[in-house]
């Protein structure tokens, strides 16, 4: 019988995902802070840099203290925090997802993009939010199993902006600014292997149970 992944590993594994996308978005809240000169990558967000910020600072809380939500040493030990974090994260992960979802529609798309990367971000920005709808509804209802599971699948579209960080320097360096549909494809994919993860993962929980 295989052991389950332990905390350490599991949380090193996960806060090196959240690394690069929190260092930049870190520097982008910079970016904007200092007013730097505008861009085709940046004139949207200092037009109106207020759902930009909303969605960085929401998504490095979420993905962030999200994992140690989802660490099962952690939560058993802290289950307190446990449940006083997710009160404070339900509220932030629809923050996230909701503001993704309104800069996709209403600032103009960057020239590397086409509508089928907004398209994308689209269905899985309405797919976190309803992820989360149903954690909330279980751990209502007391199904702390159906809770953790819901939980878990906000968190790993949450993380699809990690994964595709990573995806995005190896295609870079290998084939050069990742753009249009062929882009569109690749952030699909990432997200569906990261829920692919989870239920991997799932199954191993249940297997070693």
């Amino acid at each position: 019988m295989q052991k389950p992944m332990s905390d350490t590993k599991l949380l090193s594994v996960l806060l090196f995902l959240c690394l690069v996308p929190v260092l930049s978005g870190s520097l982008r809240m910079v970016s904007l802070a200092i007013d730097g000169a505008a861009s085709a990558e940046n004139v949207n967000y200092l037009a109106n840099p207020m759902p930009i910020i909303a969605h960085v600072l929401s998504y490095m809380i979420f993905c962030v203290f999200g994992t140690f939500q989802i660490a099962p040493v952690f939560r058993q030990r802290h289950i307190k925090l446990h449940r006083l974090m997710g009160r404070l994260l339900l509220p932030i992960g629809y923050i996230a997802a909701f503001s993704g979802i309104w800069m996709t529609l209403y600032y103009p798309p960057l020239p590397t993009n086409g509508e089928a990367v907004g398209y994308v971000r689209i269905v899985f920005g309405i797919g976190m939010m309803l992820c989360i709808t149903l954690g909330a509804i279980a751990i209502w209802r007391r199904d702390i199993p159906k809770h953790q599971v819901w939980m878990l699948r906000s968190y790993a579209i949450a993380l699809g902006a990690s994964t595709q960080a990573v995806v995005a320097i190896f295609w870079f360096a290998l084939i050069g600014q990742p753009q249009g549909v062929p882009w569109a494809i690749a952030m699909f994919i990432t997200w569906v292997f990261n829920l692919l993860v989870v239920e991997w993962y799932l199954e191993r929980q249940r297997a070693t149970a």
